[in-house]
Order: structure tokens, then C-alpha cells, then sequence
């Protein structure tokens, strides 16, 4: 069979690369191999997987993820676009976030959050999925969404001012932190409109500040 399939690691993470010509089973089928033949190698992990070659559809999509899962040890967090850059500063900034203060203490929730839905934890938490419209998701601690926030994050509800919120991607929503509310919406222009740009709240004085996530900002956060 040829090499449909090509993998590459990165810091958290996997980039995965997909013949964009081949029959779909074909391709599903070398990537059960390499990931059977690698799975001593890739140990058992919690990785960020991006694909690459192709365009594939949710149903793909998923079948890829049950591929990857059931050939190995890894536990696939979630999906995330195809902006190389972007990408890896994600991977390092949430590897940075899970790892700090007490969400080693924390959660899991893996699923999307839906209207009318709420999630309130006393620790940290680390959302797999999304925050929908009208759903909220509620920690004494940090909060973490490898998702998108369309609804209400509400982070250090037991009053510290010290606590954040991480998003993979915020489309219009609304963020408190201790007793400091802010309504975030970003307009996306049709450059951008399709990009995941993933973002940091936190609070700087009194007010709740929302910007991208950079080196820059990694080093100097002031919390």
C-alpha cells in the first residue's frame, strides 16, 4: 500500500497528513496501521490532533479520531485547524494552562455543552468541546474550553481574581471572573472568519481583558 498517511509530532500533539487523492477506507486503513505500529512509541498521552492534505467531513473526522484511538494508547482531546502557526501556540499555551496553579487538581468534562445546560465544578476544569449558546460552565478555579465559547464562563466564582479563562476559539459570549463580568464580542471579518484564534481572559485591575495568546503575553500575564 502507499504512504497515505504521514505523522509528525509536535509539543502536545500531532500533525497528521492525508493523501488527498486516495479512497477515504484506503486512508482510514494506514492510518489504523501506523498508529498499531507506533503505539508502543506514542505511549499513552492526551494529544491535540490537527489533519492536513484534504478535506474531510465530521463523519471522517470522527472516524479518524475512533482510528487513532483504537490502535493506540492516546486520548485525542480534540481537533484543531490548519494554521501551522497558530496551531503549535495553542498546544504550548494550553500545555502551560492545564499545567498551572490547581487544574492538576481539575476536571475533565468531554462534550459540548448545550443551551440551558450548566456545568459548576469547585476545581479547575478543562472543557473537550464546546460552550453553545445559552450554556454555561461555572469553576471556583480556571477554566479551560478546547472548544469554542458561544456561552457563559464564569472562572474563580469563589472570588479569585487570580483565576482565567483559556478558550480555543470565542465566538460572541459572556465572561465573569470572581465578581468582574464581561461581555466579549468579536466580530470576524471574512479573512479571519474561519480561523481559530485561540484566547486568554483574565483580570488586569478591575476590568476583565480578552487577547490572543502570544509568547509575549505568556511571559508578562499578570496574574
Amino acid at each position: 500500500m502507499a504512504n497515505l498517511v504521514s505523522i509528525k509530532s509536535l509539543k502536545d500533539g500531532l500533525s497528521i497528513k492525508l493523501d488527498p487523492e486516495a479512497d477515504f477506507n484506503e486512508v482510514y486503513s494506514d492510518l489504523c496501521d501506523k498508529f498499531r505500529e507506533s503505539a508502543k512509541f506514542f505511549g499513552e498521552a492526551k494529544v491535540v490532533v490537527t489533519f492536513e492534505g484534504r478535506e474531510i467531513t465530521n463523519d471522517e473526522e470522527q472516524a479518524l479520531i475512533d482510528g487513532i484511538t483504537l490502535n493506540s494508547n492516546l486520548t485525542v482531546l480534540c481537533v484543531i485547524g490548519k494554521d501551522e502557526e497558530k496551531n503549535e501556540r495553542f498546544l504550548r499555551a494550553s500545555n502551560t494552562f492545564v499545567n498551572s496553579g490547581d487544574t492538576t487538581d481539575g476536571q475533565y468534562y468531554r462534550g459540548t455543552l448545550r443551551a440551558h445546560e450548566n456545568l459548576e465544578t469547585d476545581t479547575s476544569i478543562i472543557i473537550l468541546g464546546d460552550v453553545n449558546p445559552g450554556a454555561s460552565v461555572t469553576s471556583k478555579g480556571n477554566i479551560v474550553i478546547l472548544g469554542t465559547l458561544y456561552g457563559t464562563a464564569k472562572a474563580g466564582s469563589g472570588g479569585n481574581t487570580g483565576s482565567f479563562v483559556v478558550t480555543l476559539d470565542m465566538k460572541s459570549a459572556r465572561v465573569e471572573i470572581a465578581d468582574v463580568v464581561s461581555e466579549v464580542v468579536l466580530r470576524a471579518s471574512v479573512f479571519t472568519k474561519n480561523k481559530i484564534t485561540p484566547r486568554i481572559s483574565y483580570i488586569n485591575g478591575r476590568e476583565i481583558v480578552t487577547e490572543e495568546i502570544s509568547r509575549d503575553l505568556l511571559n508578562n500575564l499578570p496574574i
